[in-house]
């Protein structure tokens, strides 16, 4: 398979996180190469 797809793969199971019953997902965004990265946090559970 592609390596891209792989590291994709891989950095999506990474930002999974379970806490006590509950499942999120965080993605980093920012709008530059050089802008600080803000987390963007889903709540998997209300989703």
């Amino acid at each position: 398979m592609d390596e891209r797809w792989q590291r994709a793969m891989q950095a999506i199971r990474d930002a999974i996180r379970v806490t006590g019953s509950k499942s999120y997902i965080r993605f980093w965004m920012r709008e530059g190469i050089d802008a600080p990265r803000q987390a963007i946090t889903i709540d998997l559970a209300s989703a």
